[in-house]
Order: C-alpha cells, then structure tokens, then sequence
C-alpha cells in the first residue's frame, strides 16, 4: 500500500479569527490553493521573503510527508534577514544582559537596529514574531497528520 504524500490541508479560517492581516500575508505565501483546498506547499516558496521562507520550512519538518523535510531545519534562520524588517524596528526592543547591549527603549529608529551587534541577535527578535505564525498553522492541522514529529518520534523512541 503507497503512503499518502500529499501535503496537509490547512485551515485559513481558523486561521483568519487569530492572525493579523501581515500574519496572514506571510501564512499566504506557504499555502498552496487548488480549487476549495489550500495545502501547505510541496516545496520551498523561493519567490517570497525570508520570512515567509522561514515559517514554510518550519511548519514543513513539524508536518509535511516527504521525508527530504525532516531533516533538522538549522539553516532556516539564514532566510531571515532584517531587510524587510527595517521600517518596523519599534517591535525589537532587546533584554539588556551587559553594558555592550544596547539599552531598552521604547522605539528604535534605523540607527539604533543598526547597532544591534549581531545579525543573530537580530534574526532571534524577528523569529520571536514568525514563531507563533508556525504555531498556529501547524495548530490547525490534525496531530495524526504530524508526519515529522512522528519519524523522530520513532527515530528517537524506536
């Protein structure tokens, strides 16, 4: 008997009561809509933003079938970039540890995300808002659907 590859179905009106509209922007670009059914994407939206890449493989090795997606997505966060998030830098405000972090303040322009030292640091606070859009999408879709949890579920536990 085949194994059933076909993509998950996920569920934009669900979605659409607990997303803003830019969420659901981004949870556009990963959906892939034939007829009355929009499925997750076979494979990686390479027209669209970093950001939209990022949730695809993200949501992608928690449930898609084909087995290439289950590998540990540790290259993702490198398709996020702060390019497309530089006009909206007021959400980013960092938790100070030492004296070279920059201070907390309650809006940043241009010149203060600039001096944010790293591009990890960076792409940690732009993943803070992309992470609960991989939560609810992977939310709407049965855990019997669940495909990569289940094959490192038996890889780990037999």
């Amino acid at each position: 008997m085949a194994a059933n590859l076909e993509m998950p179905q996920v569920k934009l009106d669900t979605l659409k009561t607990t997303l803003t509209a830019a969420q659901m922007e981004i949870v556009m670009g990963v959906v892939a809509k034939r007829g009355d059914v929009q499925r997750l994407r076979a494979s990686k939206p390479a027209k669209e933003s970093g950001s939209v890449q990022y949730v695809w493989r993200m949501v992608a090795f928690i449930v898609s079938p084909h087995s290439q997606h289950h590998c540990m997505p540790v290259g993702a966060d490198f398709y996020v970039t702060d390019s497309e998030y530089r006009h909206r830098t007021d959400k980013y405000v960092p938790k100070c540890n030492n004296q070279h972090d920059i201070e907390t303040v309650s809006k940043w322009d241009a010149k203060t995300w600039e001096r944010m030292h790293r591009g990890e640091q960076r792409r940690n606070y732009i993943k803070q808002e992309l992470d609960p859009i991989v939560d609810a999408i992977v939310d709407t879709i049965p855990k019997n659907q669940w495909r990569g949890v289940h094959r490192w579920h038996q890889a780990i536990y037999g």
